[in-house]
């Protein structure tokens, strides 16, 4: 029990320190502190749903309606066209309030009326994964991060590592879901990257 709450409380500030490295104010000068970890314990599977507490508090400022991302990762925002834009803007609404069925449903509407929207697809896998439906966000997350990938956008690259950490999240949520969460985690373990750190960590574990 005592290994546990100590795994339990080394995992929760690492996530918390990912949390508020991602968050709009931090988002270009996030560099976690290195954090040791011990090997896996035995029941990971138990603590990762506590863990997800600590996750559900990132915003993603680069997705606002009207914006896209410039070869430097800066948001530029122009007036937007969409006419559906409000129905975007109140989904991450409540998104934020973390009013994720609600969110689920809006940002499930927009989808379907924007079906090759990648903001929509991905706000819908998160709230399907902090809503549990873990099979669910895997697949949606995987089938976004293969069509961004194979996009070679630069722009796109701190979407991607976006996409790569909550599909490496979902998958170790999911059944039989290590081996692409370590591969995932692995692709993200690089110098300079904001996931470095708690990539490391999880590779421990792994």
């Amino acid at each position: 029990m005592k290994t546990s709450m100590s795994l339990l409380s080394i995992l929760g500030i690492l996530f918390f320190c990912v949390t508020l490295g991602v968050s709009q104010q931090n988002i270009n000068h996030f560099r976690p502190a290195p954090v040791e970890i011990p090997a896996r314990s035995g029941n990971l599977k138990t603590l990762l749903p506590m863990l997800m507490q600590d996750v559900i508090k990132t915003r993603f400022g680069y997705f606002e309606v009207g914006c896209y991302l410039t070869g430097g990762n800066v948001p530029a925002c122009t007036a937007t066209s969409d006419p559906d834009a409000e129905l975007f803007i109140r989904a991450k609404g409540h998104f934020e309030r973390f009013e994720f069925e609600q969110a689920m449903k809006s940002f499930r509407t927009y989808n379907e009326l924007h079906p090759n929207d990648e903001r929509s697809a991905f706000y819908l896998a998160l709230t399907q994964l902090y809503r549990g439906s873990y099979g669910s966000a895997t697949a949606r997350l995987s089938q976004l991060n293969k069509l961004v990938a194979l996009q070679s956008n630069p722009s796109k690259s701190e979407f991607l590592d976006d996409i790569r950490f909550y599909f490496a999240m979902a998958s170790l949520m999911s059944t039989n879901g290590t081996r692409i969460a370590r591969t995932l985690f692995t692709q993200l373990n690089y110098v300079g990257g904001k996931y470095e750190h708690v990539s490391q960590g999880m590779i421990n574990l792994l």
